[in-house]
């Protein structure tokens, strides 16, 4: 019981109020029994204060009078239990006071609890209130029902004149995966960025706001439909660039969805809104695979024009060596972003780039992105090697493949590259010489995708390899699959014997990791090690490694 008495005590007295505690005599005489320092502050209390009867006297204020007639009325109506009241003292302080009526033991008590607020503070924070209710102080942005409401305004004004309203929704479907995968201090910080950046090209008098669905608004005034398309094309230019935060790279797939109200147009706000939201919806339903094929007629022109504009991009996925704990490689992966449907699948326009005779070309650009990359890299005196993929078709040139190949990469140090090829090349006899050739020039040769056909280690034995990488398959549930553990671990002991080393692709999470390095595989490529990033985030990786290598 002591205990407890002293844990409540010392509760009161942490309290940010006053408390005091007064037990019922009769109706009209109650005393004190309890009060805390801030209390006795501002009731003048004192030690001989305790369990003296409390009384009203002469020099009492007219609002304490009434405050004390109030409480004794309190005591004295049973259907009430509890009152609050506000005493302004004479230089503007307030005096906020809850009482209740609270029975222990069969006695009746008063619980009374009182603070001291200054009105200018307290107005200041309504204030803040206020705003926080109607702004996002993070993003610095209008919610989405201001959004709303100045929506319905800027449409009651297009009634008064042939002005334009527009609204544009803007997508991101991968920011849902962002929270799960990185966390809530890399989301908001990201979204704060995405907030920025959107800003900043919006003109003065634009409205932005942030909806609940990872979406944001714009409301366009008095514009023409060529400033809303290129406004547009900017908005998706600028959200679609990658942005950096510490070790990471994000980039999106930006949608927008257009929605126009005119005069005569019989739409209300939050119909507009729908119709934006609606057309982002129907370029979401356009897949890449649907869009190419649509377009197959002009996918040449499509392609050469995504070459020129250096729309696809060469993005780096690290690979870590198990042997040094670092990142000392990479494999260079082609990304097309497009401006209508975001990016597009090398799953979708490799194929096709086959089919119309532009696999050489496409296969050239990346050769020659990685070069410039490499020198990039070069200049900070940052050396890791890069695994460029090669295609039939390529090596059908021949002599004029091998001739490109060095005038692409004249300077460039060649045990910095690694050409990976796939299983359907190791029956092309007349090939194997060109992969000879490159091999002789200095160059590492890889056996990309080792499983995903039929993979024979005998055949693998003649060829000219120094590397080979199984393909992603084995990883699907190597955890709880003993067979599949059993049969990987014997490929890496093989391939080892053949002097070969082995990569394994598809490394997801901790777990695959471990198991795999427990069967000695020499390096690990995977989204658990690395998501593929842009040159700028393979350098920031390579720097930080190093500074952590000299520490």
């Amino acid at each position: 019981m002591v205990s407890n008495e002293l844990t409540l005590n010392q509760a009161f007295q942490l309290a940010s109020y006053g408390v005091s505690l007064y037990e019922c005599i009769d109706k009209e005489d109650y005393k004190l029994v309890y009060f805390n320092n801030i209390s006795k502050g501002i009731w003048g209390f004192s030690e001989t204060s305790i369990n003296q009867i409390v009384s009203l006297n002469n020099d009492t204020s007219e609002q304490m009078k009434e405050f004390f007639r109030n409480r004794s009325s309190l005591l004295n109506e049973e259907s009430k239990v509890e009152m609050k009241s506000l005493i302004v003292g004479e230089e503007g302080s307030e005096l906020e006071i809850y009482s209740s009526k609270i029975v222990y033991n069969k006695r009746d008590y008063m619980l009374e609890l009182i603070k001291r607020t200054n009105p200018r503070r307290k107005a200041l924070n309504q204030e803040e209130d206020m705003e926080a209710f109607l702004y996002d102080k993070q993003l610095n942005l209008p919610k989405s029902f201001i959004f709303m409401d100045r929506l319905k305004h800027a449409l009651s004004q297009v009634t008064r004149s042939n002005f334009m309203v527009t609204v544009i929704m803007i997508s991101m479907s991968e920011l849902d995966e962002v929270e799960i995968n990185y966390g809530k201090i890399i989301m908001s910080e990201l979204i704060m960025i995405l907030s920025n950046k959107l800003q900043s090209i919006l003109r003065q008098g634009d409205t932005t706001s942030k909806f609940s669905d990872h979406k944001f608004g714009v409301i366009l005034s008095n514009t023409t439909i060529s400033e809303v398309n290129m406004i547009n094309k900017r908005i998706i230019d600028t959200l679609s660039k990658p942005i950096q935060i510490d070790e990471y790279e994000f980039m999106f797939n930006v949608r927008t969805g257009i929605a126009t109200f005119t005069k005569g147009s019989n739409k209300n706000a939050r119909e507009l809104v729908r119709e934006a939201k609606n057309n982002i919806q129907k370029i979401k339903n356009i897949s890449s695979h649907e869009y190419l094929r649509e377009n197959e007629a002009e996918f040449s022109i499509l392609l050469k024009r995504a070459m020129d504009a250096e729309a696809l991009e060469v993005y780096y996925q690290p690979q870590y060596h198990l042997s040094s704990g670092k990142v000392v490689s990479a494999e260079a992966l082609l990304r097309w972003r497009h401006p209508e449907i975001g990016y597009i699948s090398p799953v979708d326009f490799i194929p096709l780039a086959e089919e119309v005779g532009l696999i050489n070309k496409l296969g050239f650009y990346v050769i020659e992105k990685v070069a410039n990359d490499i020198r990039y890299l070069t200049k900070d005196n940052l050396q890791v090697k890069i695994g460029i993929n090669l295609s039939v078709r390529q090596l059908l040139l021949k002599d004029k493949f091998i001739k490109k190949v060095k005038l692409l990469l004249n300077d460039i140090e060649v045990k910095l590259i690694e050409f990976e090829i796939t299983e359907s090349l190791i029956g092309e006899d007349s090939l194997i010489n060109y992969i000879q050739e490159l091999k002789e020039l200095g160059y590492s040769i890889a056996l990309d995708d080792f499983g995903s056909e039929r993979s024979n280690l005998a055949r693998v034995s003649v060829l000219p390899l120094d590397v080979i990488k199984l393909d992603n398959s084995f990883m699907l549930n190597i955890e709880s699959d003993a067979k599949k553990r059993i049969i990987v671990t014997s490929i890496i002991h093989m391939a080892h014997q053949l002097g070969l080393k082995v990569v394994v692709e598809g490394v997801e999470n901790k777990n695959q990791f471990d198991k795999v390095a427990h069967m000695k595989a020499d390096i690990i490529q995977g989204n658990f090690i690395s998501t593929p990033v842009g040159i700028t985030s393979l350098r920031n990786k390579l720097k930080e490694q190093e500074k952590i290598n000299e520490n």
